[in-house]
């Protein structure tokens, strides 16, 4: 059933002009299906260390990268230094420096107390 949801998928994009936010979705899932069922080079790197990490901290990362770009941006703007490689080199380092603090030491521990919470009995 996967093999013929990317074909279908192409065609209806192709020749019946179905609209791209209803197929892509539909390539995306059938080539991820493609590549993990196939010994691949991106099936190694995908499973790398680094990449399963980034993964892990891939939250505190969406949740922590919007403040700290815009405090770079306030306090480097007056230089006109925003944009360049040592801002950008900058801006992900702290990215990934304190997404992962505050993976270790926020989300996690909230993970835990929160299904501590969850999982007691209520008591009457």
């Amino acid at each position: 059933a996967m093999f013929w949801t990317l074909p279908l998928a192409l065609v209806g994009t192709l020749l019946f002009e179905v609209p791209s936010f209803l197929t892509a979705p539909a390539i995306f899932i059938a080539l991820l299906a493609i590549s993990l069922q196939i010994k691949t080079w991106m099936h190694a790197w995908l499973e790398a260390p680094a990449l399963q990490y980034l993964g892990d901290i891939s939250y505190s990362l969406y949740m922590n990268h919007y403040w700290i770009k815009a405090i770079l941006t306030m306090l480097l703007l007056e230089n006109n230094e925003a944009g360049d490689l040592r801002w950008l080199t900058l801006y992900v380092g702290l990215s990934l420096g304190i997404s992962a603090l505050t993976h270790k030491f926020v989300e996690v521990p909230g993970r835990i107390w929160m299904s501590r919470l969850l999982l007691r009995p209520i008591s009457r």
